[in-house]
């Protein structure tokens, strides 16, 4: 084998190695310029998240974790108190093969899977989720709502657990990321809105 065949072949092992770990819920700090108001996360702090669909509990709260750290890491400024609430709800969640995974599952199969037990990627595949992040004022009316797509691409392999998982939280972490964007220019003026109902009693 080559060394260039060599190197290239190193990095998929890499990369097809990389787990799950609890790290991978913690936010990037990347703080709004115009912080909001802090919000109670889920209507009177009952629910996280909503969902429409059916997935395992774990994911769910992958994502409810997500969306709480970055609220509180990122986007609330410091204050005790709570001007209304702040709601996540799942509405697509897809996990499919891309066609690079098509070609990689083929070779694979040609190979008879030789590279796939020396921990080299079996197929590629790509989660996508749709987030409706609704806020209230603390009379429960919403005063602003946003529906993101977020998209992660990932190996599969004979040692890499738990990559899909793993993927949903990157793709929540592109959602947030967008959400923050979205926000920004808006915040002053919620901020108002927040301020007219006062916090929440």
């Amino acid at each position: 084998m080559s060394p260039r065949r060599a190197c290239a072949f190193a990095l998929l092992v890499v990369a097809a190695c990389t787990a799950y770990t609890p790290d991978s819920l913690e936010p990037a700090p990347a703080p709004l310029p115009s912080r909001l108001l802090p919000l109670h996360v889920g209507p009177g702090e009952a629910q996280l998240v909503h969902f429409e669909g059916v997935a395992p509990l774990a994911i769910h709260t992958d994502f409810a974790t997500v969306f709480r750290r970055d609220l509180e890491a990122n986007v609330f400024m410091p204050d005790e108190r709570r001007w209304g609430y702040a709601e996540f709800h799942l509405t697509f969640d897809d996990d499919r093969i891309t066609g690079l995974g098509i070609v990689l599952g083929g070779l694979n199969a040609v190979t008879l899977f030789v590279p796939a037990l020396l921990g080299a990627p079996v197929t590629v595949r790509e989660r996508t989720l749709q987030a409706e992040i609704v806020l209230y004022n603390a009379r429960r009316v919403s005063v602003a709502k946003y529906v993101i797509t977020g998209r992660h691409t990932y190996t599969v392999s004979a040692y890499k657990r738990q990559a899909s998982r793993r993927a949903g939280i990157e793709a929540a972490k592109t959602i947030m990321e967008q959400f923050r964007a979205q926000l920004a220019p808006h915040a002053a003026a919620l901020n108002a809105r927040l301020r007219e109902t006062g916090p929440v009693s």
